[in-house]
């Protein structure tokens, strides 16, 4: 694990120090995702599951705050990319008329943070691989209610998973272009497990804004104290970025 951590480190250190000639250029992207979410928490009572649809999730959600930005030098690049959200949903338990329903209100925080070196690039197509950190901030708040006076459960946690990335960007011809995303870390540092996939493509509007489409995956297991905590989010996502 200290391989793992010894890597991140040398990516973010050392990556001055192998960057090639040429200005520094950045983009900015704000997006839109729209994704099914499924969450599972461990109470004391057992596991309550619940299944978000796109309608219930946006009927669900309280606030939600998402975009990023990237800054790259000839084949070194450094990017960030927040994603927040707050929503409460109720749903049916498996506990019988004891408890019939389960309030869950979550707020999820994830600022993933990574440096790569691009393996090849052409004047068309960019392959990027590099490795980062995704830094988690949860606060999930489990009520259950029904026969039995309600029992509440709070799983607030914070912690920080290892991932390794990779990417890629082909330009089709000067307007559309297409774009991958792939990472994957956690290795029991933070999380069990967490993984993240994207794929879409874009439209270069002019040489400032462009505007993309695709589909985004995201997924986590952490476990603590006893208690677990499995969520998974996949839909499609929508964003304008401008250069600079």
């Amino acid at each position: 694990m200290n391989r793992i951590w010894a890597l991140i480190v040398c990516m973010f250190a050392c990556g001055p120090a192998v960057a090639q000639d040429g200005p520094w250029k950045f983009r900015a992207t704000g997006y839109l995702w729209l994704p099914t979410t499924d969450i599972s928490v461990g109470t004391p009572r057992g596991t309550v599951s619940g299944e978000l649809s796109v309608s219930d999730a946006l009927e669900a959600l309280d606030f939600a705050l998402m975009g990023n930005i990237e800054a790259r030098r000839d084949r070194l690049s450094f990017a960030a990319d927040l994603l927040y959200f707050n929503l409460t949903a109720d749903q049916d338990t498996p506990f019988g008329g004891l408890f019939s329903t389960a309030s869950v209100g979550s707020k999820i925080t994830a600022l993933t943070a990574i440096a790569a070196y691009s393996l090849q690039k052409t004047d068309r197509f960019t392959l990027d691989v590099g490795a980062g950190a995704r830094m988690f901030w949860t606060d999930v708040d489990v009520a259950l209610s029904g026969r039995l006076p309600t029992e509440s459960t709070s799983l607030s946690d914070q912690w920080v998973d290892p991932i390794i990335v990779l990417r890629g960007h082909y330009d089709f011809d000067e307007k559309w272009f297409g774009t991958f995303y792939l990472d994957g870390g956690g290795f029991g540092v933070g999380s069990e497990q967490t993984y993240q996939a994207g794929l879409g493509i874009g439209y270069n509007v002019n040489d400032r804004w462009s505007l993309a489409g695709g589909w985004r995956y995201l997924d986590f297991r952490r476990e603590k104290d006893g208690n677990t905590l499995d969520f998974q989010q996949s839909g499609v996502v929508f964003g304008a970025s401008y250069r600079f």
